[in-house]
């Protein structure tokens, strides 16, 4: 209500003020803009939603610090080994009993192997199944899709795989060791209950 009074203070005081803060800007330097690293931002975080005036619930607080901290986590924090994957060999037959199995699953992409699960040859995405007929003679190789795959290596940072997951436009990487050989899976939900820190 008194920012027209404030202003009028400013215009008149300029011709002092300005002389002022030139001389004590060459004299002590610039002020360094306010910057706060990311744990005093998270206190500050946890500090609003502690008070009650604030508007940030206890929800909101949660997925604010987990964006704050996903960026420190690599991918081993939260990818799937492969000894727990859910995978399918190349050569697997597409009969009722494997069709009720993925159904059962739930799962809307798995890994496609060769002979062994050092070999990754691509993704089975299980909507491709849609209008396909239980059958004796149809394997799941001429069904996966082998482009776009993302590869990430087990100590990636979760923000740069979010990135390339974003820019592929996929929903898995493929972990690989130092040396190439398939680790395990992440998805994007996996990143997704990172930064919203769900158990």
């Amino acid at each position: 209500k008194i920012i027209w009074l404030v202003k009028i203070f400013i215009v008149i005081l300029y011709p002092v003020a300005a002389p002022a803060a030139f001389i004590l800007d060459k004299m002590l330097g610039k002020e360094s803009p306010l910057l706060f690293s990311k744990q005093e931002f998270s206190e500050i975080i946890k500090k609003h939603e502690e008070s009650p005036d604030s508007a940030i619930d206890s929800d909101e607080e949660r997925i604010l610090l987990g964006a704050l901290s996903f960026s420190d986590r690599i991918v081993y924090d939260v990818m799937t080994p492969k000894t727990v994957v859910y995978h399918l060999n190349k050569n697997t037959i597409l009969n009722i009993q494997k069709l009720e199995e993925i159904k059962q699953i739930g799962y809307s992409r798995i890994p496609v192997f060769d002979t062994n699960t050092d070999n990754m040859l691509g993704i089975l995405f299980v909507k491709d199944l849609l209008g396909i007929s239980p059958s004796d003679d149809l394997i799941i190789e001429s069904l996966i899709r082998k482009d776009r795959l993302v590869y990430v290596e087990w100590n990636f940072k979760l923000d740069k795989v979010l990135d390339m997951m974003v820019k592929s436009h996929n929903h898995l990487a493929v972990v690989i060791d130092e040396f190439g050989v398939f680790n395990g899976i992440v998805t994007l939900e996996d990143i997704v209950e990172e930064i919203l820190k769900i158990e």
